[in-house]
């Protein structure tokens, strides 16, 4: 948080760091990554391996999908849940207004909306409200926090179709020192000990390998993380690394509607004012599915459904499947939810809505974690790593794109240190370390819960027996949620990126736990 109050603070350009910063990955962290190098640096180029790669939404009245479908935006083949209305944790929020001026107007304009954090969250049948108040009271918040103390903060909502656009445009626009190649890295060279010199890359329809000096290079390769090979081949050795496959499949179907049909969705009325409609999912020792329904832009309804262990052919297809699929998920009183979403599936399907619709289905990666702040013989100097480039979890907690802005930022703190023209000793190790203390809760924390589903392949010498006994807890401290007011500030508020997870527990709701475990 201490980081937040640098961003946007440009050098003047006698101190600018001499030569430029080489952003390897133009996707959400990539961009972010751009716009902070950009107020340090002389120069700043960012090397994107995808063409399909839009600074307006819609992209295009003619793009179709693989159904025959109009998509109005490009699907990039790196980029997983393209489609999906996504949850952005408030911190982004915060990073944004300091690095775009006029953010808010802009990102309004451009269809986003910014709106509390809400998302009618269900719990095997269970309902965790939001607090009514705030317990807390607004204490332990930094100074500069710029949020309301007396609701939840707003937060960004929007497709990544669109925002992913609009931060490429709105970034290029701020930053003339920014250009960007279509092309793709495939090594690093160094003359130096300890620094990286050139960065090596193809482009599309040119022959052979082209060069480029880097004073700088900042890996956002997202899944593929070129950055192991790249250091391996420079000599540094096999990064360590631990992996887990959580076996998850998703879907999301896209509907576009009128503004008439937007008006007329059959929800609960106090749903309207929702941009989330429903975030469900089934406590593992009951399933392991999970289903949602959101709002998005243009016109946008999305729903989204999959789980942990699902098979393919188990995935629904139609709208039978779908409402056969929110109908079966298991709750602890045994009792079928609240039925208004079978007729909201109804409501979408009719009138050939279905066939209509992007229908996107895809099967998560594996979660890996390179931890360069254990390599065992160092980094280069001017070698950093960000967002899924170290760390690829799961979406199902919403935490993978805010995971990468902690690290730009992270990365923006340790810039606006520098003080002569080129990055000291030690500068890559710094950031690194950094980035871990305030990002590895994420990897134990998801790894921990999604232990829990027999269908997780553990790490490597791991039992998913790893965090039953925090598991257990946690279960306790949700069935208070439902039922105290504080338990629902502590239960929610450590999520924002903004308080820390020891915000969780205090010493009346852990007595509650052990009372409730007992």
């Amino acid at each position: 948080m201490d980081d937040l109050d640098v961003l946007g603070r440009k050098r003047t350009w006698r101190a600018k760091l001499r030569g430029t910063a080489v952003i390897v990955g133009g996707s959400m962290t990539g961009l972010l990554a751009a716009r902070v190098c950009a107020d340090h640096f002389e120069k700043v180029v960012i090397i994107e391996a995808d063409e399909g790669a839009d600074t307006s939404f819609p992209a295009s009245s003619d793009k179709i999908d693989a159904h025959g479908n109009n998509t109005f935006v490009t699907r990039r083949p790196r980029v997983p849940q393209m489609f999906e209305v996504h949850l952005y944790q408030p911190f982004g929020l915060l990073a944004l207004r300091r690095l775009i001026s006029n953010f808010d107007q802009k990102f309004k304009a451009a269809g986003g909306r910014i709106k509390p954090w809400i998302f009618n969250a269900w719990w095997s049948g269970v309902h965790l409200p939001y607090p009514n108040s705030t317990y807390l009271g607004g204490k332990g918040l930094p100074r500069h926090h710029n949020l309301p103390k007396q609701d939840l903060p707003d937060t960004l909502w929007i497709s990544r179709a669109n925002f992913e656009p609009f931060l490429r445009r709105e970034i290029s626009a701020a930053s003339p020192s920014i250009t960007t190649i279509n092309g793709i890295v495939t090594s690093l060279a160094s003359a130096n000990p300890g620094r990286v010199d050139r960065v090596l890359y193809t482009t599309k329809g040119e022959k052979g390998i082209q060069e480029m000096d880097a004073a700088l290079v900042v890996d956002c390769t997202g899944h593929s993380q070129s950055g192991v090979k790249w250091l391996e081949h420079l000599g540094y050795g096999r990064i360590p690394q631990e992996s887990y496959d959580p076996a998850i499949r998703s879907v999301t179907v896209w509907f576009h509607l009128t503004p008439e049909q937007m008006g007329n969705l059959p929800i609960p009325g106090h749903l309207r004012e929702y941009e989330s409609f429903i975030f469900a999912w089934e406590d593992p020792s009951l399933g392991g599915r999970v289903l949602t329904a959101c709002k998005g832009e243009g016109g946008v309804v999305t729903l989204g459904f999959g789980g942990f262990g699902m098979t393919a052919a188990e995935q629904p297809r139609t709208p039978e499947d779908l409402k056969e699929f929110y109908r079966t998920m298991k709750t602890f009183d045994g009792k079928p939810m609240n039925d208004w979403y079978c007729d909201l599936v109804d409501f979408l399907s009719k009138d050939g809505g279905w066939s209509r619709a992007h229908y996107e289905e895809y099967k998560l990666p594996t979660s890996v974690y390179t931890k360069y702040h254990e390599s065992p013989n160092g980094l280069p100097t001017n070698f950093v790593s960000l967002g899924d480039a170290v760390m690829r979890t799961t979406h199902v907690y919403g935490l993978g794109v805010t995971k990468g802005w902690v690290g730009v930022v992270t990365l923006a703190g340790e810039l606006h240190r520098v003080k002569d023209g080129i990055l000291p000793r030690g500068f890559s190790e710094c950031v690194m370390k950094s980035q871990r203390i305030r990002t590895s809760w994420v990897w134990d924390q998801t790894k921990e819960a999604e232990y829990a589903h027999e269908s997780t392949l553990p790490v490597e010498g791991e039992s998913l027996d790893l965090g039953a006994g925090t598991r257990e807890l946690v279960k306790v401290f949700l069935g208070l949620v439902p039922k105290d007011e504080e338990a629902r500030a502590r239960f929610y508020y450590p999520r924002l990126w903004i308080y820390p997870n020891s915000t969780m527990l205090s010493e009346r709701i852990g007595g509650m736990c052990m009372q409730s475990k007992s």
